[in-house]
């Protein structure tokens, strides 16, 4: 009998799940809030989803830090949950005793 040779099918590289119970945390008080951290995790999310990483991150360079959360849950929003944002939580140098 003929030894079968078998197919070596090559792992696939990491894709970023869409499902909402997956969806990865970026708290934005901490140093992945960091515009340039949102910044380099936008270029990577854009490639791994086969969108315009150039585009996305100029649009996110284009305006003030609320612009760029905006461009990036307008892009991003199903796969990354923006926690502790300016205005809506507290961390963000308020008056911490109201």
């Amino acid at each position: 009998m003929a030894k079968q040779s078998r197919v070596r099918i090559p792992p696939r590289p990491p894709i970023i799940h869409q499902n909402p119970s997956n969806m990865r945390v970026i708290d934005l008080s901490g140093p992945q809030g960091n515009a340039f951290a949102l910044i380099g995790i936008a270029m990577n999310a854009a490639k791994q989803l086969g969108l315009d990483e150039v585009a996305i991150t100029e649009d996110m360079m284009s305006g003030n830090y609320e612009h760029l959360l905006s461009v990036f849950e307008k892009h991003f929003g199903s796969v990354y949950e923006l926690i502790n944002k300016p205005g809506e939580d507290e961390g963000w140098g308020g008056d911490e005793d109201e």
